[in-house]
């Protein structure tokens, strides 16, 4: 009904017409992973000559290695995801990368 709320407005309220939108509305909740780019797995790791550094990203919290940045040195790393171009990036640098 056209109206029925606004110009009728104890009408409404005998009838139990009430304005606006009621109830509960639960806000979903998206999961969301730690994640750590290129750039910053560079800067964590000491250099060590000839040899790659192993690193358990899992055990540090770190759920996801995403692809920004470079990473000079050959490491190895461990992780429950990896992004396409991080993990190009890692075997280039001469590093491996073992998914969980």
């Amino acid at each position: 009904m056209a109206g029925a709320r606004k110009h009728h407005i104890m009408r409404s309220t005998k009838l139990g017409l009430v304005y606006g939108k009621h109830g509960f509305t639960s806000k979903r909740t998206t999961d969301r992973k730690t994640v750590i780019n290129l750039w910053e797995l560079d800067a964590m790791v000491k250099p060590v000559e000839g040899e790659a550094k192993p690193l358990n990203l899992y055990d540090l919290g770190i759920e996801k290695v995403l692809g920004k940045g470079r990473i000079t040195k050959p490491v190895i790393i461990h992780t429950r995801d990896i992004s396409r171009i991080a993990r190009d990036k890692i075997e280039q640098a001469g590093g491996t990368i073992t998914v969980a």
